[in-house]
This record gives C-alpha cells, structure tokens and sequence, in this order.
C-alpha cells in the first residue's frame, strides 16, 4: 500500500455519518453514573462490565429475545468535539466490519445526552488476563497470534489501520476477538497524531514524524507476540536472546525498527500458514 504524506483528518464524511443510527424521539432520563434513557426500553441494563476515561461498557438484554450484547455508554458531557468525532469515527468504521476475530456492532444509538454502541458479548477475558498466571505452548501462541494477524489483515485490506493492538484489546475464549477500535483510521496517508500505548507504539512514532499506520500495527502485534512467548516486553526494541525457532524469523520481522523493512499483514499471515501446525 502505497500512502500519500498530508496531515490527519479526525472528521468523519458527511456521507459516513449518514448512515449512523439515531433512534432519538424521547429525551433519556439520565444521570452523570448511571445512564437509563428512556429510547432504550427495549433493552434490560445488567451489570457493569468495564469503566474507561470517555465511557463505560454494561451488559444488556433485549427484552423480545433475551439476547444480550455489551453496551458502551459515552456520556458527551465527558467529550470535547475531537474525542466526539473520533467516536462518530469509530462506529462507522465497525460497521464495514465482519470478521470472525473483530469485535461486531449491532447497532448505535444516540440522544443529546449519550451515545450508545450495541457490541457483541461473549464470555472472555483479555489476553492480558488469561495470560497473566500460565504459560501458553508454543502451538497455542502459534495459533493465537494467526488469529489476530488475520484480523489485521482483513482490516487492512479495507486501508484501516486499529492503531491500539494490545494484549487488554484482545479478548480470548474458543478465539481472540480484537475489540476497542477508538484509535481506528481508514485512510491512504501517513498519519501524524501519536496514539496508541506507550510500550506498543512503534518507533517512529515516538520521534514524532508522519508514520505509516499499517506498519506500526505490525509493530504492535510483535509485541503482543514477544509478551506471548516470553510474558514481557522487547527490552530496547530488541527480543528476548531466549526466542527461537520457526516464530523468531517472524517477530524479528514485525519488530524491525526500519518501518519500510516491516513485513506487511499478509506476508505475516503466508508465514504463519507454513508453521501453524508444524
């Protein structure tokens, strides 16, 4: 992929955003802790799953079929108009997706209090979690790490890079799910706004420099599979002198401090073919 040098547009088309869901006809009845609006009768408010800065996530249940979904709530008094843009981002990129290891939105709803994304729930944790006291096998992290590639190569065929690949983005039960796309950009330029996890970014990010996002995606998911083999993160860029064989040649390859040199998503994912089950 070839990307073009300009500045970063954290605004959404006018054709994107058209496409949004708003289902606003009542106002909601809300507090700053505990939003209930009234246009989300149709689903039962469980318990609460997770907090971040911006939002927090609930579980809910459709009361016509008893499905339930994971609700992510931002209460816009919280929101300054870029962070808000950046939202309106985000939902109209995850509406393109449909992937067996992406996070899916249902549905977005929106008043003039909060928005309102309807995500797929599944019992998991994050990978940051499920590792935190054991050790994967090698053809466990073999398989892992195939799923999250193939993820990033389904997105990037779409010219979206995530932007935050982690191992508390993934989430892992039967297969990982790469969840939380906040930081997501589709676009065909270098990207100049550093953003990401600081142990995660690339690089070239930290000097600050229009970047190739695709390439500091790949970066990324060298980390999360350093922390796989070896449950810590590369020391000064460089991997642990204990990883070796078939994985070696491909973390060296994502964790190559020369942007350029980086292997795309699906050479990453052709590799992976040959080794998966060897």
């Amino acid at each position: 992929m070839i990307l073009k040098s300009a500045k970063e547009n954290d605004s959404v088309p006018t054709k994107t955003l058209s496409n949004i869901t708003r289902l606003l006809k009542n106002k909601a009845q809300t507090n700053n802790q505990n939003p209930e609006p009234s246009l989300l009768n149709e689903y039962k408010l469980e318990a609460q799953i997770g907090q971040g800065q911006f939002a927090q996530v609930r579980i809910c249940r459709s009361k016509d079929n008893g499905q339930r979904f994971a609700m992510k709530i931002y209460q816009k008094s919280k929101l300054d108009q870029k962070t808000l843009n950046g939202i309106h981002r985000e939902i109209a990129i995850l509406k393109q997706l449909e992937h067996q290891n992406i996070v899916k939105i249902h549905n977005s709803l929106e008043d003039d209090k909060c928005i309102y994304l309807m995500l797929n729930f599944a019992s998991s944790v994050s990978l940051a979690e499920f590792t935190k006291d054991r050790q994967l096998s090698e053809q466990q992290i073999k398989i892992i790490f195939k799923q999250l590639m193939l993820a990033v190569q389904y997105l990037h065929s779409k010219s979206i890079s995530h932007r935050d690949i982690k191992l508390e983005n993934i989430l892992y039960s039967q297969q990982i799910v790469l969840i939380d796309f906040g930081f997501a950009i589709q676009t065909d330029k270098l990207c100049s706004v550093q953003c990401g996890t600081p142990n995660y970014m690339a690089p070239e990010l930290l000097i600050k420099q229009p970047y190739n996002p695709f390439a500091a995606d790949i970066w990324a998911c060298g980390v999360v599979l350093h922390q796989l083999l070896v449950g810590e993160f590369p020391k000064n860029h460089k991997i642990s002198n204990s990883i070796c064989g078939p994985l070696q040649r491909i973390l060296l390859s994502c964790l190559d401090k020369n942007a350029e040199r980086r292997w795309t998503a699906d050479k990453v994912v052709n590799e992976l073919n040959q080794i998966t089950y060897q």
